[in-house]
């Protein structure tokens, strides 16, 4: 813009955040530092609310990620349903409106699956990239379910259940037969091209996911916290199925869940190291590296609660907390690199 405009174009921007903030829960406190901080959070936000077949959702970020991104999109979501209940509710809908219907080893869609990314632009309006959308990410199914049961928490309402109910059931099928290639009892993940992205959790760069001796996880790969995702949805849902008046259907997942906590427990704990595993690689070894991962696990509830302080305490150790924050890897791991994508 000409540099006479500058003025009007912040006027403009300032009054869309401005009404969007009017039609959100506000906080107060008595720091002036928390209430500055929350207030420059959720208008940062209204920034990244972007719209597909008139539906809002977060973007995942500026620059190169201003797009659906799955994952992304239900985690910003459920981070901000005190605020913005209506941006979970729409999100959900687009999602499920792109929920896989067949399945395409390109794009890596199966059905029942909730997509990982979608692109727009000419690569994609030609075939180049399989963004169109592309399928990729193990935990996009369990964390659309888990955004469901949330919003009908924070909100009292089962309307949305029994809107997309067929999708909630499409994502458990899913979550049961696709998403457990080995038939082991947990969600896994492989790529089938070897074209897309080797590693589909969100530590998704193609070294995260290792072992103690720095060797690379081999596929299919089942990670730690992709497991109390599914945990944390069929528990949430048992309830929500519960009060819509299924109890057949509310005491199977219910039952599930129970079972998944079981297995957890005894397939993920390694003794050795006091720790949860970051992941069980093909044939079910776990990789017993130190990571930031078992903490979402922790969140999700999945955790047996006699270890659950000892996860807590060893995420606080001097090679895991910096100071500023968890580390994703111990500083004594071999794949520990301070500059790592992941």
């Amino acid at each position: 813009p000409r540099q006479a405009d500058v003025p009007q174009v912040h006027r403009r921007l300032q009054h869309d955040s401005d009404q969007a903030r009017d039609g959100q829960t506000s906080v107060t406190s008595g720091s002036r530092l928390l209430n500055s901080a929350v207030e420059r959070s959720l208008r940062d936000l209204h920034l990244l609310r972007s719209e597909v077949g008139g539906r809002s959702y977060f973007a995942a970020g500026v620059p190169w990620y201003v797009a659906l991104f799955g994952r992304d999109s239900l985690i910003a979501s459920l981070q901000t349903l005190a605020f913005a209940p209506d941006v979970a509710a729409q999100s959900l809908r687009v999602l499920a409106h792109y929920q896989g219907t067949t399945e395409d080893a390109w794009r890596a869609e199966q059905p029942g699956k909730i997509m990982h990314e979608l692109r727009v632009g000419e690569m994609a309006h030609l075939d180049e990239v399989p963004q169109t959308p592309y399928y990729g990410s193990v935990d996009s199914t369990p964390l659309f379910l888990v955004l469901l049961v949330e919003h009908a928490r924070w909100t009292g309402s089962l309307a949305l259940l029994h809107e997309l109910e067929r999708n909630v059931e499409a994502a458990l099928e899913w979550i049961d037969h696709f998403g457990d290639s080995d038939g082991d009892g947990f969600v896994d993940y492989a790529s089938a091209t070897g074209k897309g992205l080797a590693n589909q959790g969100w530590k998704d760069s193609g070294d995260s996911i290792s072992n103690r001796d720095g060797t690379l996880a081999r596929s299919p790969i089942a990670l730690v916290e992709v497991q109390g995702y599914v945990y944390m949805a069929k528990r949430g849902l048992a309830e929500l199925y519960r009060r819509a008046g299924k109890a057949d259907r509310a005491g199977r997942l219910a039952r599930e869940a129970d079972e998944l906590k079981q297995r957890f427990d005894q397939r993920f704990w390694v003794d050795d190291i006091g720790f949860y595993a970051i992941a069980l690689e093909q044939g079910g070894a776990p990789c017993a590296t130190v990571s930031s991962n078992p903490g979402q696990a922790l969140w999700t509830g999945i955790v047996d609660e006699e270890k659950a302080s000892r996860a807590a305490a060893r995420l606080m150790a001097d090679d895991m907390f910096s100071g500023w924050g968890v580390r994703t890897l111990s500083v004594k791991e071999r794949r520990y690199n301070p500059i790592g994508y992941h």
